[in-house]
């Protein structure tokens, strides 16, 4: 039995975001959004790729705060 862990932008994937939100909200003022984003064919590429996906990822926390 294998498997491949490969991040997605906040929201696309298996993070129940709402719950978590609900759980650490009332502990603490900020928070760290960290991205295990897939490399591309070149590493500009993968820095392109990772922007973007920050970007997607913190509008999407934006609407759910």
């Amino acid at each position: 039995m294998g498997f491949v862990v490969e991040g997605v932008p906040l929201g696309k994937g298996m993070l129940p975001v709402a719950e978590l939100i609900a759980k650490v909200s009332t502990r603490c003022q900020s928070a760290i959004l960290e991205q295990w984003t897939p490399p591309e064919l070149s590493i500009q590429k993968t820095i392109q790729k990772e922007n973007e996906w920050a970007i997607e990822s913190i509008n999407y926390l934006k609407n759910k705060l």
